[in-house]
């Protein structure tokens, strides 16, 4: 068993003369308010599939929000605005042709009978030295470029108004070739306010359809990366042994549901075919045990009982077998327990305090195998753990250093809290270590490497060792010690959660 790895037009007043003549406004347009984009605090939720997906709709729904906000704003906005340009260009286009027809006295002549008659617009004529001849300004507002027909905007004063009375216009100017200019304009100021209105209200109707698509979207994908991590955690259950555990089904019928009845059916299938692979091992070697403790007794009474030397060691012998084999089936009923996600409870424990044990335990062993031994302990480790299998658990990774390290060599055991909070408990050894390749497939039961089968022993160590790992929500892993290239020694940790992530409870 493996361990794991652990989102317009406007007209002006009637009899209007304009008194005061105030500079083009030229300030810069106020920038459109833009809405600050969320970001999640969520990484992996706004990595998800759902998330990803809502957005795409939210985006297809903001794209066409905007489109319909922006013809809106052209058919009544952009449509005033233009109509008032249209104005201002048969106003001027004929007066220029009645100056090309007369000069500037019969042009002059014209916009006489024009402002006496007070139409919506509002004319200036100045000769070429800038005196105004008639019209409704005194003072020519904005200079023409050239003999171009410019496009204008500018303030001015209605008659008997305050001066924060002011009122926008808009108009063309002309300066011709004999240097005369008419100005042609238009009052604009309601169509000003209209637009300004239309453009805030266009801009908290577009925010407001952005907030509510986005809302939308994360209730949408929300609700399904809900669905997705109860299979996950469903999924990390049947990972660490809980074979019972089965997906919820809503009742709705959709997807999910479908999604959720089948994949029951293959946890249900699974969970048979491994309960009968279980049953068979486990009963087994519980039906053997009982007769092969028989047999060992009657050995050992048998090896007691013989005069002869050498039948006395033959019977030894076997006698050893038959306990070997006790051994095995004693680890394999262990290890199944373990595996099925029973046989610890969790509690508080000081894994300083047992590393501590463990090394003055296995130094003497280690100087009698004539072996460096040594232990680095940070004090005040503290983990949610079953201090007894855990103790196992370090002891197999313990002898199997022992074992397969040569006299000379060093073994060490090193206990300390990593930077990203968990719990690290190592062995490390200057043997041949394991191949990267393989470091997989011992983990598996009776696993042995070739180099291994001629020591004692019966490929469940590790296997116990990992299975120890998943039920504490941790780890085994695999790693080489740095030595040599023949003998790069082994380094196994057992890596387990912060104590802050589980809480005092039966092993799952």
């Amino acid at each position: 068993m493996t361990a794991p790895a652990e989102p317009a037009s406007a007209q002006a007043g009637e009899g209007a003369t304009l008194s005061e003549v105030t500079p083009p406004d030229t300030a810069a347009p106020e920038a459109a308010p833009t809405a600050k984009p969320w970001v999640s605090n969520w990484f992996l939720f706004v990595r998800s599939t759902s998330f990803r997906l809502a957005g795409i709709q939210a985006l297809i729904l903001a794209g066409f929000a905007a489109a319909v906000l922006g013809y809106l704003y052209s058919v009544t906005a952009g449509d005033l605005t233009a109509k008032v340009r249209r104005d201002l260009s048969e106003e001027h286009r004929y007066l220029a042709s009645v100056h090309a027809a007369g000069g500037y006295e019969q042009l002059n002549i014209e916009l006489i009978h024009r402002t006496s008659a007070r139409s919506k617009f509002f004319y200036g004529l100045f000769d070429p030295q800038g005196r105004a001849l008639t019209g409704d300004f005194g003072v020519l507002p904005v200079e023409p470029v050239g003999t171009a027909i410019d496009y204008v905007r500018f303030r001015y004063l209605p008659p008997g108004a305050q001066s924060g009375e002011a009122r926008h216009a808009a108009g063309l100017v002309q300066r011709f070739e004999d240097a005369s200019v008419l100005l042609v304009a238009a009052d604009v100021d309601d169509l000003i306010r209209v637009v300004e209105r239309l453009t805030r209200s266009i801009w908290i109707l577009g925010l407001a359809a952005g907030l509510f698509t986005l809302g939308g979207a994360y209730l949408f994908s929300r609700q399904a990366s809900r669905r997705v991590e109860q299979f996950s955690s469903t999924a990390d259950a049947v990972i660490h042994g809980r074979l019972s555990e089965r997906l919820a089904v809503s009742g709705s019928g959709d997807e999910y549901d479908r999604l959720a009845v089948r994949m029951n059916r293959m946890l249900d299938r699974i969970q048979s075919l491994v309960m009968a692979q279980r049953y068979s091992g486990d009963a087994l070697a519980h039906d053997l045990r009982s007769p092969l403790s028989r047999l060992r007794n009657r050995l050992y009474e048998l090896e007691i009982e013989a005069a002869d030397e050498a039948a006395r060691e033959s019977l030894g012998l076997a006698r050893a077998d038959a306990e070997h084999v006790l051994d095995t089936f004693r680890a394999i009923l262990r290890l199944s327990k373990l595996e099925a996600g029973a046989g610890g409870t969790l509690e508080l424990a000081d894994l300083s305090a047992l590393a501590e044990d463990l090394a003055e335990l296995f130094e003497p062993a280690c100087e009698q195998a004539e072996q460096v031994f040594a232990a680095e302990v940070q004090p005040g480790l503290k983990g949610y753990a079953d201090r007894e299998l855990l103790a196992q658990a370090l002891s197999n990774l313990l002898d199997n250093a022992i074992k397969y390290t040569p006299a000379g060599g060093a073994v060490s055991l090193r206990a300390r809290r990593l930077k990203s909070g968990e719990i690290e408990l190592a062995v490390s050894d200057s043997g041949p270590g394991i191949p990267p390749e393989q470091r997989a497939r011992v983990r598996e039961r009776f696993v042995r490497l070739e180099g291994s089968r001629t020591r004692p022993g019966h490929g469940l160590g590790l296997a116990l060792v990992a299975a120890v790992g998943d039920l504490h929500g941790g780890r085994l892993e695999f790693d080489s010690a740095g030595g040599p290239p023949e003998a790069p020694g082994l380094r196994a940790a057992i890596i387990l959660p912060p104590a802050s992530d589980r809480g005092q409870k039966p092993a799952a």
